[in-house]
């Protein structure tokens, strides 16, 4: 779907699951800067964890009599980003561009370095040229979102930081 033919609002429950699939997006970006892992060791990982949690979650809500905790057999249910097509389009589309994206970043942070970045911050850019530029969301919901992603994990500076950079890129990009 273009942006142009994107006009029909979203409800409450579509916008949490696209705010949730953003925040793994960013969390697997964020988790990159770490390490020279391939997106499928770290998308096993992240699949591991949430089993993990998902397992003693589930046994704190209900522990055994003998407060052994056992498996839950919901490791199926929620979110799977490996199987959502918005999440693995922009984890590829990002992959496949990642120069270009970071040239992007580059070319707007004035007076900085990429390697300056914070990795939130970095990340958050990440994801944010790369649904600009890759997806078909409006580019103010875009930016909203990585503002509040950067309002999460890092600081009101870094929100403002972003929210401008992002800006940038669009104003850019409609010329």
């Amino acid at each position: 779907m273009s942006k142009e033919n994107a006009k029909r609002r979203l409800s409450e429950e579509e916008i949490r699951r696209f705010r949730e699939k953003r925040e793994m997006c960013f969390a697997i970006l964020f988790e990159m800067t770490f390490s020279d892992d391939s997106i499928e060791e770290i998308l096993d990982r992240s699949k591991q964890s949430r089993v993990i949690v998902d397992i003693y979650s589930d046994n704190a809500k209900s522990k055994t009599d003998d407060n052994n905790i056992e498996p839950s057999d919901k490791e199926d249910e929620g979110f799977l980003p490996e199987s959502d097509p918005f999440f693995m389009k922009m984890l590829n589309a990002f992959i496949e561009n990642k120069d270009e994206v970071d040239d992007t970043i580059k070319k707007y942070i004035k007076g900085w370095t990429i390697d300056r970045l914070s990795r939130v911050t970095l990340s958050v850019l990440r994801f944010a040229v790369t649904e600009l530029k890759y997806g078909s969301t409006s580019e103010k919901v875009v930016i909203n979102e990585a503002v509040e992603l950067s309002k999460k994990y890092s600081t009101p500076q870094d929100a403002r930081f972003v929210n401008g950079v992002l800006g940038s890129v669009v104003k850019d990009m409609a010329e």
